[in-house]
């Protein structure tokens, strides 16, 4: 892939790809700070041997998280330290609901995770499965209401066969998705390797819009501070369902 187009996906889902672990953002130095990917440290066994997925769809995902976060050589307990994430600001001018390539919005929660080392052993990528509540929107025709699906995460944690630990990319973030928790996700879908990955989400657990994402606390919102229900009635009536 192109370096331009690599850096489009970049700040586009709000990623910064850094060797230099000190690469954080400001508020990590403002306590108290509850790390939203807390999660993601968890050691996680992986093998091969065990992968659920079709060979052709690990290929392919494999092939693009090489290709948008892996490191030169294969990862080791050394070298996995000096790898960093940043959270991004979302571009100025940005729509509420921003426009994304085969784009999803929907409704879902997460149930369950996976973190994956690439078959080249360069990248770590989670896998979290999504249950469908709400479709609003779904170009790729992946993620109708009742249906499950993939999103993926840069970063996580396995065990790998050998018994090594590696954590890469999981630095505190303010914000993450997080197991049990619902959400409104604008997402993106991927055909070579049927997956999707979020542009930007909103945290609805306790039945109320809020924010999942940095921004200005002046910027217009006509989602945040929603009930689910109006939620709904609003979404469905913006997308004609």
């Amino acid at each position: 892939m192109k370096l331009w187009r690599l850096t489009a996906l970049l700040l586009r889902f709000g990623i910064l790809c850094a060797q230099n672990p000190a690469s954080q953002p400001a508020y990590l130095s403002k306590p108290p700070f509850q790390a939203g990917n807390l999660w993601m440290t968890t050691p996680v066994p992986w093998s091969p041997a065990s992968d659920p997925a079709q060979a052709t769809v690990r290929q392919s995902r494999d092939r693009y998280f090489d290709r948008l976060i892996g490191l030169r050589e294969p990862l080791t307990p050394a070298n996995v330290r000096g790898s960093g994430i940043s959270e991004g600001l979302p571009p100025p001018h940005q729509a509420e609901i921003p426009r994304l390539p085969d784009r999803a919005v929907l409704i879902g929660t997460f149930v369950s995770y996976q973190p994956v080392l690439s078959n080249s052993g360069r990248a770590i990528y989670t896998e979290v499965t999504f249950l469908v509540s709400n479709t609003f929107e779904d170009n790729s025709g992946h993620a109708s209401p009742g249906s499950k699906f993939v999103l993926i995460l840069p970063g996580g944690t396995v065990t790998t066969s050998r018994g090594d630990v590696l954590s890469f990319l999981t630095q505190p973030r303010a914000y993450s998705v997080s197991v049990g928790r619902t959400y409104l996700l604008a997402l993106s879908y991927h055909s070579d390797g049927d997956f999707f990955m979020v542009g930007r989400d909103w945290d609805i657990t306790g039945g109320v819009v809020k924010a999942n994402f940095s921004g200005s606390p002046t910027a217009p919102s006509s989602l945040i501070g929603l009930s689910l229900q109006e939620l709904v009635a609003k979404l469905n009536a913006q997308f004609e369902k």
